[in-house]
């Protein structure tokens, strides 16, 4: 019975190194979903609220004031980046970057808007139908509304 013993030791130690392996892949897995969802929202500037609850909301009417509210802090792929991660020679290095407190969004300039106004009447008017029929005019209200609400 002694010569048995090692070899039965040895197979209960693959299984339990399989088992460890198997919860090892899975809990990378996981967080690779989790890793990707999450530079997704960094890359359109979003946070885990507005995914949820208003970008894939069923009412056309909230999702048509979210694009239009969006558009206004939207720096595109990289810039959204940026303004998450800072400059990107310190990407890797503990250090904090740029003047921004985290409290406060930059001044929006009256060139901006009007650039803003201009590129949300041409992306409402692309839109798949689920706006409402005068999108470009609602567009260029909603715009209006929010740049005279703003207080940065």
């Amino acid at each position: 019975p002694s010569a048995h013993a090692p070899k039965e030791n040895f197979y209960v130690y693959v299984v339990i190194l399989f088992v460890i392996a198997l919860i090892a892949l899975l809990s990378d897995i996981a967080l690779l979903v989790f890793l990707v969802f999450h530079i997704n929202l960094t890359i359109m500037g979003i946070s885990t609220i507005e995914y949820k609850e208003k970008k894939n909301n069923d009412r056309p009417a909230v999702r048509h004031r979210f694009f239009i509210c969006h558009l206004k802090f939207d720096k595109g792929c990289y810039g959204n980046w940026c303004a998450v991660m800072g400059h990107p020679s310190v990407w890797f290095l503990p250090l904090r970057y740029g003047s921004d407190d985290g409290y406060y969004l930059p001044e929006v300039t009256e060139e901006d808007l009007k650039k803003l106004e201009s590129y949300a009447a041409e992306q409402i008017a692309k839109m798949d139908g689920n706006t409402p029929p005068s999108s470009v005019a609602a567009a260029s209200d909603s715009v209006h509304q929010a740049k005279t609400e703003a207080k940065f």
